[in-house]
């Protein structure tokens, strides 16, 4: 009986060691996972984007055919990389506008071991503005963001006014409340403070403090235009997050739109053609509001 006790004490002792070992590096670490973005149909140049701690991500500028009448920026999400914009990116040039895609750090090809969710991103997209404001890229610049994208790209309106506007889709209100929802997912229970201690771990192997997260508090220092969108049927962040971001937003000028029946992933294919021709509209207003201020 004393060998099978022993035999079960060491088994868990293994499980929690493994938890404690690994469970911090789930929270900040994805694999390098790349989507094939073909981009020798379009008129394409790739930029020279340096982080303010030197690491090398991958940039592409795409032009429109005719003159463009703005620029957008696009991010995406948690584990992804520049070529889940493959359908979108297209879309958006037909439009008229410069589309700037890139991997951010620690996805795609890009450099860099670990995600923060917005901490360092956000000045990663600070220097991307540099590099087109350099190149005399065409105003207004606006940022799109999904998912871990949409919250970096809250931080970065709410620190940088080069931005003139944003299309936020599916994203959270601070990342210790999703990293409690992801938890659940992951370990099947609900634990705020085991959540708190794997964040804790996380930040300090990271180098970052993960609960500064609060996409909720960059909204209140937004006052440009926000189009912001989440599915009905969101499984992986809660709608009542991107209601909160929506909500703390300071900007008078912004659009709430609720995608029936789309999950996390689905948005744009439930959304369909109703939902693009709304951001459509939105972001046309921004620049037709731009060449009025600036014939």
């Amino acid at each position: 009986m004393l060998k099978y006790i022993l035999y079960i004490l060491g088994f868990l002792t293994l499980v929690v060691v493994s938890f404690e070992l690994m469970m911090p590096y789930v929270a900040i670490k994805r694999p390098h996972t790349h989507q094939r973005f073909d981009k020798t149909n379009f008129n394409t140049e790739k930029l020279n984007l340096r982080t303010n701690d030197s690491l090398s991500l991958n940039t592409f500028l795409l032009r429109p055919k005719q003159e463009a009448k703005g620029t957008i920026i696009l991010l995406h999400g948690i584990g992804s990389s520049h070529g889940r914009f493959r359908f979108f990116a297209p879309m958006l040039l037909d439009w008229g506008l410069n589309v700037v895609v890139f991997d951010m750090r620690a996805h795609g090809k890009s450099e860099g071991d670990y995600c923060t969710f917005g901490y360092y991103e956000k000045y990663d997209v600070q220097r991307l503005l540099d590099i087109l404001e350099q190149k005399n890229v065409k105003q207004p610049i606006g940022v799109f963001g999904s998912s871990l994208g949409g919250a970096v790209a809250l931080q970065t309106l709410a620190i940088d006014k080069r931005l003139k506007f944003g299309v936020i889709e599916s994203t959270f209100d601070t990342y210790e409340n999703v990293a409690l929802e992801y938890g659940e997912d992951i370990i099947q229970f609900r634990s705020p403070s085991l959540t708190k201690h794997i964040l804790e771990k996380a930040g300090k192997i990271a180098d970052f403090d993960p609960f500064s997260i609060k996409p909720v508090e960059s909204c209140a220092e937004i006052d440009v235009p926000i189009f912001m969108s989440h599915g009905s049927k969101d499984n992986r962040i809660p709608v009542s997050f991107g209601l909160k971001n929506f909500d703390a937003l300071k900007t008078k000028e912004k659009i709430w739109q609720l995608v029936d029946g789309a999950n996390h992933h689905t948005v744009h294919q439930k959304g369909g053609a109703v939902y693009f021709e709304k951001m459509k509209a939105f972001i046309f207003r921004q620049l037709a509001k731009s060449n009025t201020e600036n014939p």
